[in-house]
């Protein structure tokens, strides 16, 4: 029989400092991503941030929750979840676990819920369940500066590790060639870490549903979900999410030309692979930004670059790639939460690229 044990704060600490974590030869999450959730901000001492299945004693699946508030009209507050990581052991599929997890996150965060960066598969099934819809897409780009192929492929698809070796000499000779034509002579820009207590966040978060501030920021910095390491670690390996890298920085800046503040970025860069999942930047500004997102491009080396935030900087964004092509992100929420919400405006919900769990990954 399948049982489903439901960790809040206090239950995720003492879990991860227990013996059963240690023994486990899969783990439902790693040790600095539950440190992260348990100093989540915006997480209550009574919410479920973890959902673990098990039959006989076996950990069959798990789920995370991230919990988050949205606002409404700049004052009302719906306390609410996105969905983490769910996981099915190979051994249990067919037997209801991951329905039996989300609906049960669905009833402890009062029909509360929000999804992004879902498979298509997780796609079927939050279909199947009939409790979700669909909100409307986040437009982005990649720009792929170089040729990356043993970075892209095996992470998409796993079969191809047995060609890494391959696809590293390919990408080699490619790159060797096409280098010239990559460094070019850019701006120079001041660059400091923010101080995040100054922030004006009210100024750009006007519009947003999931107003951001100090507190959240300052976790965000502080409680990575990946780290930089030269050696992956035994329990990253038993993991099957995201957890360690060999390259990996996250950095909320303030960018400055000719001694004047512009704006601020957090960006990641991640196997490089470069991401900035908030802009925050005055329209006046919004070309100086664009060319310091290319010096950023220069100065990280990135490989290849992920915007879905700002798109009057994305259009005048320019510097030398292979190719682009349109992303898409995709969300989802509970037809109850819609429902409340659209009671109150009929005004679009405005989610920027680092909300849910996005900024951490």
């Amino acid at each position: 029989m399948i049982s489903l044990k439901l960790l809040n704060k206090q239950q995720l600490f003492n879990f991860i400092h227990s013996d059963e974590y240690r023994q486990m030869p899969v783990l439902p999450i790693s040790y600095h991503r539950a440190m992260s959730h348990i100093n989540n901000p915006r997480a209550t001492d009574e919410d479920v941030l973890l959902i673990i299945a098990y039959e006989d004693n076996k950990m069959l699946g798990y789920l995370g929750v991230l919990p988050d508030n949205i606002t409404v009209e700049k004052q009302t507050l719906f306390h609410a979840g996105w969905l983490s990581c769910i996981w099915v052991s190979p051994l249990a599929r067919g037997k209801g676990i991951a329905k039996k997890m989300v609906s049960t996150a669905y009833d402890s965060y009062q029909q509360h819920i929000l999804i992004t960066n879902f498979t298509s598969e997780a796609a079927a099934l939050y279909e199947k369940l009939g409790i979700f819809l669909d909100l409307p897409s986040m437009e982005g780009v990649r720009y792929y500066r170089r040729m990356c192929l043993s970075k892209v492929l095996p992470a998409r698809y796993p079969k191809m590790q047995k060609m890494q070796r391959v696809l590293n000499i390919a990408d080699d000779v490619f790159n060797t060639g096409w280098q010239p034509f990559v460094t070019k002579q850019i701006d120079k820009f001041l660059v400091k870490d923010a101080d995040l207590k100054h922030i004006p966040y009210e100024r750009y978060f006007q519009q947003c549903s999931f107003n951001r501030s100090f507190p959240e920021f300052n976790w965000i910095i502080s409680y990575p979900w990946i780290k930089q390491v030269t050696t992956i670690s035994d329990e990253a390996l038993r993991y099957h999410f995201s957890s360690e890298e060999r390259q990996f920085e996250s950095r909320l800046i303030s960018v400055f030309k000719d001694v004047h503040l512009i704006g601020f970025i957090l960006y990641s860069l991640r196997n490089g692979h470069l991401k900035i999942p908030y802009i925050f930047c005055e329209p006046e500004n919004h070309s100086h930004m664009a060319r310091f997102i290319k010096s950023l491009i220069y100065h990280t080396n990135a490989d290849y670059i992920t915007l879905f935030e700002a798109p009057d900087i994305k259009k005048q964004l320019r510097f030398t790639r292979l190719y682009s092509k349109k992303m898409k992100r995709h969300f989802k929420i509970t037809k109850t939460l819609l429902t409340k919400i659209r009671n109150i405006t009929s005004a679009p919900i405005y989610i920027r690229d680092g909300d849910g769990d996005a900024v951490f990954t």
